[in-house]
C-alpha cells in the first residue's frame, strides 16, 4: 500500500473511531439526562398529589382521599395513579409488585422507584408513603411509560450517528485530497525522479512547490542530480584524459621498444646491404656475362625485399592504430613477434624457441596490439636471460578461472607462455611486478612500463596475465584470453 492511502487509512480510522466515541458519550448524557429528568419530574408530580392527597384525608377522611386520587388519574393521561395499601397480604386481589426490601423502605417513610414491563409496556413505577400517622399505612404509585422517552432517545441516536458519519466523510473526503496532494502526488513524482536517476537521467529537475519536508527532500534530489551531472562531466573529462593517456604510455612504450630493436634490425640490415653492395659492385665493373649480371640482378632484388620486410614489421610494430578485435590464430601473432625479435635476441646470444601446442587456437584480438604486450613480455624475457639460453613460447589450450579480483566463470581458453631462464623475480616483488615505473633493472635498461602496459592491453582482451617464479630459475609469464572459434565472432569490430 502507498504512503498517502496508508496515511489516509490511518487518518479515517482516527476520525471515525473519534466520531464513534464521541457519540456514544453524548447518547450515554442523554440517556442520563432523560433517566435523571423523568424522575425528577415523576418525584415531583408524586409529592404534589402525596401532599394534595393528605390533606383531603385529614379534612375528608379516607374515602375522599381516594376518589382524589382516582380524579387526579383522570385528569393526567401522561401518568397512571393508584392508591395502595402497604399491608395487604402477597395473596390479595390487587398484590403491590415489591419485594421485602422496597416494603420495608416504605412502611420506613422512604419512595421507593422501580422500572418493569407490565404487557410488553416498559414503565417507571413511582410508590410514594403517604405520611399520616395512627392510620392506616398506605401509599401513591404513580407510573409513566418510557416509550416516549426510548423514542426520542432512538431518534437522537439517529440524528447523531448520521450526523458523525457526515462529518466523518467529510473528513476524509478533505484528507483524502489533502493526502493525494501534499504526499501521494510529490512521493510518485520522487518516485519517477529516483528511477530516471538510476537509469542514469539525470535532466529535468523537480519542481514541488511544498515548502515541507517532502519539497526539502525534492530540492536535495535535484541539488544531488546537479553534483551527479558535474561529477559526470569531471569522470568522463578524466576517462578521456585518462585513455589518452594510456594510449601515449603505449605509444612510448612501443616507441622504446623499437629503439631497443633498433640496433637488432641495423645487424640485421647489414648482411643484405652487404650483399646487395657486392653485386651491384659487379654489375657496375662489367666483367659479369649477361646471365650472371640478371643472376647478381636477382641477388640484389631478393635481399632488397628482405630488408624492406624487415623495415616494414618494425614500421609496423611503432604506428599507433585504434583496437580492432577479430577472431584470429593466437600462433600467428606468436610468429610476427618471433620474427620481429629474433635479431634482438640473437644480438644478445639468446635463442627464441617456440613451442606450439594448439596450433589453431584462436582468441578475439587486435593483432597489433596483442603483439605489442607479447613483445613486452619475450623482450624482458630475454633481458633477464644469460647469453646462451633460451626463451621458450608456448600456446596452449586450458581451462582457468579468472583470479581473486576479476570477474568471469571458468571456461576455455587460450595461454601463451614466455619462459626464461634468468633470475627470477624475489616473492616480495611478485605483486608489484605489474605496477606502472615499477622496475628491478639497473637505471636506463628499462622504465617499468612494459608489464603495465602489457597487463593493460590484455585486460582489455578480457584476459590475465599470470607468472610464476623461482629465484635462480627463471620467470614464467602466461597470458590467459578466452578461447573463441571463428564460428562466434563477428567479423570485425573496431574499439575506439
Amino acid at each position: 500500500m502507498k504512503l498517502a492511502r496508508k496515511l489516509i487509512v490511518a487518518l479515517c480510522l482516527a476520525i471515525f473511531a473519534a466520531m464513534a466515541f464521541q457519540a456514544w458519550l453524548r447518547l450515554r448524557s442523554q440517556e442520563r439526562f432523560f433517566a435523571v429528568d423523568s424522575a425528577r419530574d415523576l418525584r415531583a408530580t408524586a409529592r404534589a398529589i402525596a401532599s394534595g392527597t393528605e390533606a383531603v384525608w385529614r379534612s375528608a377522611g379516607e374515602g375522599p382521599a381516594q376518589r382524589f386520587v382516582h380524579d387526579v388519574n383522570l385528569l393526567r393521561e401522561e401518568i397512571e395513579l393508584r392508591w395502595v395499601w402497604l399491608d395487604e397480604e402477597r395473596g390479595a386481589e390487587s398484590p403491590l409488585p415489591l419485594d421485602d426490601a422496597a416494603l420495608a423502605n416504605l412502611r420506613a417513610g422512604k419512595e421507593v422507584s422501580v422500572v418493569r414491563d407490565t404487557d410488553g409496556d416498559a414503565r417507571r413505577f413511582l410508590y410514594w408513603p403517604l405520611p399520616i400517622r395512627d392510620e392506616r399505612p398506605a401509599a401513591i404509585e404513580i407510573s409513566e411509560s418510557l416509550d416516549p422517552e426510548r423514542s426520542f432517545i432512538r431518534t437522537s441516536q439517529w440524528t447523531i450517528v448520521l450526523t458523525a458519519i457526515a462529518v466523518s466523510l467529510a473528513c476524509v473526503s478533505i484528507t483524502a485530497a489533502i493526502g493525494v496532494f501534499f504526499v501521494g502526488r510529490p512521493m510518485r513524482l520522487l518516485s519517477e525522479k529516483a528511477r530516471r536517476v538510476g537509469a542514469g537521467d539525470l535532466s529535468g529537475p523537480l519542481h514541488l512547490r511544498q515548502r515541507d519536508e517532502i519539497g526539502e527532500l525534492a530540492a536535495e534530489i535535484n541539488a544531488m542530480c546537479e553534483r551527479l551531472a558535474a561529477a559526470q562531466e569531471q569522470t568522463a573529462r578524466e576517462t578521456e584524459a585518462r585513455i589518452h593517456a594510456i594510449e601515449q604510455l603505449r605509444h612510448v612504450d612501443r616507441l622504446r621498444t623499437v629503439g631497443q630493436l633498433a640496433s637488432g634490425v641495423a645487424h640485421e640490415l647489414g648482411t643484405p646491404l652487404h650483399v646487395v653492395a657486392g653485386h651491384a659492385g659487379m654489375i657496375r665493373s662489367g666483367e659479369l656475362e649477361p646471365g650472371e649480371i640478371a643472376s647478381s640482378a636477382e641477388v640484389i632484388a631478393e635481399q632488397t625485399g628482405r630488408m624492406t620486410t624487415i623495415i616494414r614489421q618494425l614500421l609496423d610494430f611503432s604506428r599507433r592504430t585504434g583496437r580492432r578485435l577479430a577472431a584470429g590464430r593466437v600462433s600467428d601473432v606468436v610468429s610476427s613477434t618471433v620474427d620481429l625479435l629474433t635479431p634482438f635476441a640473437e644480438k644478445r646470444g639468446i635463442a627464441l624457441r617456440v613451442v606450439d601446442t594448439a596450433n589453431d587456437a584462436s582468441a578475439a584480438i587486435d593483432h597489433n596490439q596483442m603483439q605489442q604486450a607479447l613483445t613486452n613480455l619475450v623482450v624482458n624475457a630475454v633481458q633477464a636471460s644469460e647469453p646462451g639460453s633460451d626463451v621458450v613460447l608456448d600456446v596452449a589450450r586450458a581451462v582457468r578461472t579468472p583470479p581473486r579480483g576479476l570477474e568471469g566463470e571458468t571456461r576455455d581458453c587460450v595461454v601463451i607462455t614466455v619462459s626464461d631462464q634468468g633470475s627470477g623475480i624475489a616473492p616480495e616483488d611478485l605483486g608489484r611486478v605489474f605496477e606502472p615505473f615499477f622496475t628491478t633493472k639497473d637505471v636506463g635498461d628499462g622504465t617499468g612500463l612494459g608489464l603495465a602496459v602489457a597487463w593493460g592491453i590484455v585486460r582489455e582482451h578480457g584476459g590475465w596475465i599470470d607468472v610464476t617464479s623461482e629465484p635462480g630459475r627463471g620467470a614464467r609469464f602466461a597470458i590467459v584470453l578466452p578461447l573463441v572459434a571463428f564460428a562466434e565472432q563477428d567479423p570485425e569490430r573496431s574499439v575506439a
